[in-house]
């Protein structure tokens, strides 16, 4: 316990999930050195960074925002000259204004609590956040697939992944896009 377990991966015949799933479980990363890679440069780049962390065993209280399908699912520790990205849903029944949310996690040993104050959950979001849902879905695409390479295809997660790449745009195993120039004219073939 408290053990975090960071996997290497040299070349390209490796087990991929298995190393990611073994970092993510037990609080690490997973990092990949392809052939033609320094290997002394990555392993000195990865001792630096986790040589200097900065927050570990976070928790985010939400202060009472419904939350639904956030990722990173579980938050992963804060080392020097990185950051945390967390994408999510949220369904309030009503404007919520002036909201504090509470970051917490060790640093050194010690308890840590970081305040974030003021903060706007809109019933409705505003046209300036119109990119939100497309990075929502990219990450929930994301999540699916690991599920898919983890777990094995059932329809469900097929359908799902479908469903929100066909909606928004994202290009998976399951579909695909013609992307077409903006002055091009349709042509008929004949055979």
């Amino acid at each position: 316990p408290g053990v975090r377990l960071f996997t290497f991966g040299v070349g390209y015949d490796v087990n991929t999930a298995l190393l990611d799933k073994l970092a993510a479980e037990n609080g690490g990363v997973a990092d990949y050195i392809e052939p033609q890679e320094d290997i002394e440069v990555k392993v000195s780049n990865f001792f630096a960074k986790v040589n200097y962390p900065v927050l570990t065993d976070l928790r985010l209280d939400m202060a009472g925002v419904q939350t639904d399908l956030v990722y990173p699912r579980d938050l992963p520790d804060l080392f020097r000259g990185s950051q945390i990205t967390m994408i999510g849903r949220y369904s309030n029944a009503i404007d919520m204004d002036f909201v504090r949310l509470q970051l917490s996690g060790k640093a050194g040993g010690a308890n840590r609590n970081y305040l974030y104050n003021n903060l706007r959950f809109p019933l409705r979001a505003s046209e300036s956040n119109d990119f939100l849902p497309r990075l929502w879905a990219t990450r929930r695409v994301g999540w699916l697939m690991e599920q898919v390479r983890t777990n094995g295809e059932h329809k469900e997660l097929r359908d799902e992944i479908v469903d929100l790449a066909t909606r928004y745009g994202i290009v998976t195993p399951y579909t695909s896009y013609l992307a077409l120039e903006s002055n091009a004219q349709p042509q008929e073939v004949t055979r």
